[in-house]
């Protein structure tokens, strides 16, 4: 019998969500570094941010600069949405 893996239930937009969430924390929340980092627009980080707001995902409008309550503003960034992909 095959073992399935619970990666291959993700769909490539899970995929896509997953990594620019993930990509985004390791920057601190900096969308321009993020961007950067994915090699996107800034433009279109917004929007796939605004996207995945829309379809019910809690992302701050903006996250507080780093600071000790750093912490609290990327929370709403859950562990699942970000939690390291298997390949």
């Amino acid at each position: 019998m095959v073992e399935r893996l619970p990666c291959l239930d993700l769909t490539l937009a899970d995929v896509e969500r997953k990594h620019i969430l993930a990509t985004l924390r390791g920057c601190d929340g900096n969308r321009t570094r993020a961007a950067r980092v994915l090699d996107i627009s800034i433009r279109c980080l917004r929007n796939k941010l605004r996207e995945y707001r829309k379809g019910g995902l809690r992302i701050p409008e903006q996250l507080a600069p780093r600071t000790p309550k750093k912490a609290k503003a990327s929370a709403a960034l859950s562990e699942e949405d970000v939690a390291p992909l298997c390949f």
